[in-house]
């Protein structure tokens, strides 16, 4: 279990403590890598919260009456945590998929999405805010996000045979249905890449969240070898990375 510096810059100007605390660990976490690293932040199992990630774009809220152990089994299934509580840490786990940390400090409020290209597909990020917004009445403009380590468009090739989700067009007179906009796919010697990061980018622009309110990490997982990676390893891949955030 490695944990990894990467620090995001976009939480670091508030002063309320509550939004600064993020971390970023490698590891296989089985039982005993699990309880090390509860260990070595000084809480106890059911403060951080792990879900069993389906690749959809189902939202979890974190109450008081929510029972998850992070040394048992997954017990929720979702791909989105959002929480109000304190003393809670919300995490995603991914091995070349996007972790989505956010943060809201007028409503005290922050949030772990994981976004593959299925999730960005169903639009999970805007999913996340919009059931915020109508919950917490939270303002668009007091969200902060940290787009973290993920397949970037440099190596996230995807092909021929699986084309057809990512683009726009009439088969037998029927119009498909659009998943992601040009510009997010990229032909480079006869290749197709996707950047499912910049997807999730702009569709948070779409909301109205501005730029200034986004910070992407520009780690590409596949070609940076200190984490793990799905594409990179295949079936040889051990680690996953762990991206999580805290309410204090």
């Amino acid at each position: 279990m490695r944990f990894l510096k990467l620090k995001p810059k976009i939480f670091k100007k508030f002063s309320i403590r509550r939004s600064g605390r993020t971390f970023f660990v490698a590891g296989k976490f089985n039982f005993r890598e699990r309880r090390t690293l509860l260990k070595k932040l000084g809480i106890k199992n059911n403060q951080l919260v792990l879900l069993e990630q389906t690749h959809h774009d189902r939202i979890l809220f974190v109450t008081s009456k929510t029972k998850i152990n992070f040394l048992g089994r997954a017990s929720r299934r979702g791909d989105g945590l959002v929480t109000n509580l304190p003393g809670i840490f919300l995490a995603i786990h991914s091995a070349d998929c996007l972790p989505i940390l956010f943060y809201n400090e007028a409503a005290g409020i922050i949030g772990a999405v994981h976004a593959g290209w299925k999730g960005t597909a169903e639009k999970i990020i805007q999913k996340a805010v919009g059931q915020i917004q109508k919950k917490f009445n939270a303002p668009l403009r007091d969200f902060y996000f940290f787009l973290g380590p993920a397949a970037q468009a440099c190596c996230y090739e995807i092909y021929p045979l699986s084309i057809s989700p990512f683009t726009r067009g009439r088969k037998g007179g029927v119009e498909r249905t659009t998943f992601f906009p040009k510009e997010v796919i990229k032909e480079r010697h006869g290749k197709i890449y996707l950047d499912f990061v910049k997807a999730n980018y702009l569709q948070l622009r779409e909301l109205g969240i501005k730029q200034s309110q986004i910070e992407n990490s520009g780690i590409c997982t596949i070609h940076n070898r200190k984490f793990p990676s799905h594409r990179r390893e295949g079936n040889k891949r051990q680690n996953t990375l762990l991206s999580a955030i805290m309410s204090t």
